[in-house]
């Protein structure tokens, strides 16, 4: 019996949406908030069988966060791991999953890196951004490889309302900060526009600690036709980062920079009241450097140029309780690089190609939906992986939601690994991990909504670095189980609250320690609420528990301690027209913790300043 079949044949268990916006009740009194990530067609969240979070734009605007990073801290299931201050290399790990089995998009365009799988989340800011969508379990039976923890999803603010508005804002803070940002969208008929961009720099307490970063995006958005629509959204950061030190040595001319771009152009086409045929070609540059003209060994630096180009296509048809899709994706990676060593590798490329399908389909008066799908991925390079999912969510009453979903997901074998020198072992094979969740969601009192969800993910063939034969082999085993559990709702008209606690277990199974750099437990509260007059104040505390690292200078195992973090945001009322004071204050205490062994986090920053709304 192959995998598929055995997985067709696991009972289906419930799960949740463990979601971090303050719930919209609908006519159940659960969430309905539509959600683009977790379908291969925009799906309401009655409709979901699967864990997601959406953060909104009113959201984002409220927190002042500077970076996707900072709005993830919160995230049920999400660990956010930065290497000291502002700039330094952040990795994003969901439930427990490698951070490069996190899969993440921008407006459909893959940001993980071809080179070596990961993300650093760095460089992605929120400049003109309209919503963060995290969707959590195996999602490669719709995305492919990368997408075996989960998916986050950063999607691009598009003109709403006929005619133009904008809005600009600059402020200073301590630790030399500097930030200023502008945005603008224009809606005139059948033509949309919008564009954003911000710049930051900010300093730190020691010598060459320094991070300066700009970001800017644009939409464009074309209805042709009642039924014909298309576009093109373009994205691009680029930022420059100092090394204070290495281990105890202090690195007085270390730096790095990231470059990156990412194009979509999207094409909807309706083809009938129940046909709809939407495709979209992506394109994206990731082009990291390393240098530090001091080091002991001399020169030395490192320049990777990692390429990702791709077309998909889905045809979605309703027939009577059916939603039926079926779709296509190719893409190409081509990546370089060359250190002072020289050229590791010379534009070397491999080629994907998938077929999908997926059926969406609802039962007993729309009160029970399923949704079923599998994928098929050749790639050139490892061969096929073949990944099915399923998931169930049924309202039981009005108040109360149960929903389930199991599946398959693997990881491909990044350029990196297959091929860099002295390393690289052309006779990868795919990561692949089954994994089930289940859980409910109540509507409570006052718009509070209570959701609690389990999980459970084996991992199997790990790809690691063999010091016997002297290259990566696929060898390692892994399970990452544990709970999310949110609360929250509107504690007045202009108020309400949030909070979220995590308890995850992960184990490497071959050595029966615990995963690096996921605590066992983690906690948020938010409080927030409307002030009048456009002003609003928002206080976050973040409570992280100890986690298994390696110490920085001495490459022991080490036990990282538990911190806890208190942010705070506020924007004043408006003033003569479109002016809006605000101040943004991370680490609010000033306490003294590391995200990553080794490497301090920065004590009490703030950042104070005004809006121009015009």
């Amino acid at each position: 019996m192959n995998r598929l079949t055995r997985l067709a044949l696991l009972p289906i268990v419930a799960s949740l949406s463990a979601a971090a916006q303050l719930p919209q009740p609908g006519a159940s009194g659960v969430a309905t908030e539509v959600v683009v990530t977790a379908g291969a067609v925009p799906e309401d969240q009655l409709s979901l069988g699967v864990a997601t979070t959406v953060v909104d734009h009113a959201a984002i605007v409220r927190s002042r966060a500077a970076t996707v990073a900072d709005l993830l801290r919160a995230v049920p299931g999400v660990d956010v791991a930065q290497s000291g201050g502002p700039g330094g290399v952040t990795s994003l790990f969901l439930r427990g999953a490698n951070s490069n089995s996190a899969l993440v998009l921008v407006d459909g365009v893959k940001v993980n890196s071809p080179y070596f799988g990961g993300v650093d989340l760095t460089s992605l800011g929120t400049a003109n951004v309209e919503r963060i969508e995290i969707v959590r379990g195996p999602f490669s039976a719709l995305y492919g490889s990368e997408a075996l923890g989960g998916v986050v999803q950063i999607v691009t603010r598009r003109a709403g309302a006929e005619g133009f508005e904008g809005q600009a804002h600059f402020g200073l803070g301590n630790a030399s900060a500097r930030e200023g940002g502008v945005s603008a969208s224009l809606r005139d008929g059948i033509l949309g526009v919008s564009a954003g961009f911000r710049r930051g720099t900010i300093g730190g307490e020691l010598p060459n600690e320094f991070f300066a970063g700009s970001e800017s995006s644009a939409a464009l958005d074309l209805q042709l036709a009642p039924s014909v629509r298309t576009g093109v959204t373009v994205r691009r950061a680029s930022s420059r980062t100092g090394i204070p030190f290495s281990g105890a040595t202090p690195t007085p001319l270390r730096s790095t920079t990231a470059d990156t771009t990412f194009v979509s152009v999207p094409v909807s086409l309706g083809l009938g009241p129940r046909t709809t045929l939407e495709a979209a070609g992506t394109w994206a540059v990731d082009s990291p450097t390393y240098s530090d003209p001091d080091d002991p060994w001399g020169f030395t630096f490192s320049e990777t140029q990692a390429r990702r180009a791709g077309g998909r296509l889905v045809l979605s048809h309703a027939s009577g309780a059916n939603r039926i899709s079926v779709g296509t994706d190719v893409e190409w990676t081509k990546v370089t690089n060359e250190d002072s060593y020289g050229l590791q590798l010379d534009g070397l490329a491999t080629r994907t190609w998938s077929v999908f399908a997926e059926d969406r389909f609802s039962l007993a008066d729309d009160r029970l939906w399923v949704t079923a799908g599998v994928r098929r991925d050749e790639n050139d390079a490892f061969g096929a992986s073949t990944n099915p999912r399923v998931a169930l969510s049924w309202r039981v009453s009005q108040a109360l939601k149960v929903r389930g979903a199991a599946g398959t997901a693997f990881r491909a074998p990044s350029t990196g690994e297959l091929y860099y020198p002295f390393s690289g072992n052309p006779g990868l094979q795919p990561e692949e991990s089954v994994s089930y969740e289940a859980g409910a969601e109540w509507a409570l009192a006052r718009g509070f909504v209570l959701e609690a969800s389990l999980f459970r993910t084996d991992v199997n063939d790990l790809i690691r670095y063999d010091f016997a034969y002297q290259k990566n082999v696929n060898v390692g085993r892994a399970r990452m189980a544990g709970a999310e559990v949110v609360l929250g709702g509107a504690l007045t008209a202009s108020s309400w609250a949030r909070a979220s606690y995590t308890w995850l277990e992960t184990e490497d199974r071959d050595t029966g320690l615990s995963l690096l750099r996921r605590p066992k437990q983690r906690a948020s509260v938010t409080l927030g609420g409307e002030l009048g007059r456009g002003a609003s104040a928002e206080l976050t505390g973040l409570w992280v528990g100890e986690r298994d690292d390696v110490d920085a200078t001495t490459y022991l195992r080490v036990t990282n301690p538990a911190y806890f973090r208190l942010d705070a945001a506020a924007t004043g009322p408006r003033f003569l027209g479109g002016l809006s004071p605000f101040v943004r204050v991370t680490n609010l205490l000033d306490r003294d913790y590391d995200e990553v062994a080794g490497y301090p986090s920065p004590g009490r920053r703030f950042v104070a300043g005004l809006d121009v709304a015009f």
